[in-house]
């Protein structure tokens, strides 16, 4: 098997495996606030690329002619920087999902049943 269809595999298996397990019916405030996954989701790298990737997806260079927009759009600009809510992205979703499901207070969800919205 390929390494990406190995990985939804357990991640598949992971989900389902978690939702038999005995998880209440709502959320549980106390249980979820505080709630440290056992292994970090977070840690993330950006590359410049993904930096530019994001800044034209949430709208900058809209305008081909606003040059306050290359800061965010040009890695070769001796201002360049990342737009601080890149820090809101998730690279690695299924990571994301599977801490969701292992926390305590979650109740039981398919997340391929989530509706992504903006």
């Amino acid at each position: 098997a390929s390494p990406s269809s190995t990985n939804e595999q357990v991640f598949h298996t992971r989900i389902f495996t978690t939702m038999a397990e005995s998880k209440p019916e709502k959320v549980i405030a106390e249980k979820v606030i505080g709630y440290a996954p056992s292994k970090p989701v977070f840690d993330q790298l950006f590359t410049p690329k993904d930096a530019i990737i994001y800044a034209l997806g949430i709208g900058f260079s809209r305008d081909p002619l606003n040059a306050d927009d290359l800061k965010f759009t040009f890695e070769l600009k001796d201002d360049f920087t990342v737009f601080p809510t890149i820090g809101c992205t998730f690279n690695d979703i299924k990571e994301t999902f599977n801490c969701l499901q292992e926390c305590p207070g979650m109740p039981n969800f398919n997340p391929m049943m989530l509706l992504h919205g903006e």
